[in-house]
């Protein structure tokens, strides 16, 4: 065997060697890439845009029914139907038509869908120019304007001014509320829905038990209500008008 050919030998063994071996191993299976579930987009989702000399909250609601998609976009200037949604690869676009003199003149809102946020662009026309904006709308909680501490002022029949300052908040998906400077008190069936927060408490008053229902409306960092109380041995019951306000 001349030089020539002991050189190809050598180097060919070992790669025969290393193809062998490669192919009695058992073949290493891929995975398929798992398929990401798309994000849905219902629900509210809120933003700011701005307009003159203020910044102005807009909210779109979207429903879902059949895989066809709905809802309404809506500030203190709109109330719009919005057209054309759309749902694909995790992108959720729609479109809104603000200009009754221009029914054709839309703008368009796209953006990828996660769990808190919608992130992407809005797009329209003005003066035969396109023009496109970064846009992100965040996922609105229901339960947002209600949660904090507040301060719950009222007068009882008997001439005496109280005060109480409760806390809200959230308890996995629930809401709780508990008396800040009052641990005795018991409170139960929360709720808080269009605006309205309701509870119900036992706790004692100059050494009496009673009971109270809470129905307050939340405005802002504004509460007004009435409560209604039960004294549990007397029996003497009545409402008293409250106020209060978020505090820190």
């Amino acid at each position: 065997m001349n030089t020539i050919l002991k050189s190809l030998t050598a180097v060919a063994f070992p790669i025969a060697v290393l193809i062998l071996s490669t192919t009695s191993m058992p073949a290493q299976q891929t995975k398929p890439a798992e398929m990401v579930k798309d994000h849905s987009p219902v629900g509210t989702w809120i933003w700011e845009r701005k307009s003159g000399d203020k910044m102005i909250e807009s909210k779109v609601t979207i429903a879902e029914k059949d895989g066809k998609f709905s809802g309404k976009v809506k500030d203190e200037e709109h109330d719009l139907e919005i057209k054309n949604s759309a749902l694909k690869d995790g992108t959720f676009s729609f479109e809104v038509f603000p200009h009754p003199e221009a029914p054709t003149a839309a703008i368009k809102f796209e953006g990828k869908v996660s769990a808190d946020k919608i992130a992407g662009t809005m797009s329209y026309t003005v003066n035969d120019e396109d023009k496109s904006i970064p846009w992100t709308a965040k996922k609105y909680d229901p339960m947002t304007p209600v949660i904090g501490k507040w301060l719950l002022e009222f007068e009882t029949p008997d001439g005496n001014a109280l005060s109480f300052k409760i806390q809200a908040k959230k308890k996995g998906k629930r809401l709780g509320v508990t008396f800040v400077d009052d641990k005795t008190a018991k409170v139960r069936s929360v709720k808080f829905k269009d605006g309205v927060l309701t509870f119900s408490t036992k706790q004692d008053y100059q050494d009496q038990p009673i009971s109270v229902d809470w129905d307050l409306t939340i405005e802002g960092n504004q509460v007004n209500g009435v409560l209604y109380y039960y004294f549990d041995e007397t029996q003497d019951e009545g409402e008293i008008e409250v106020t209060g306000e978020r505090v820190k």
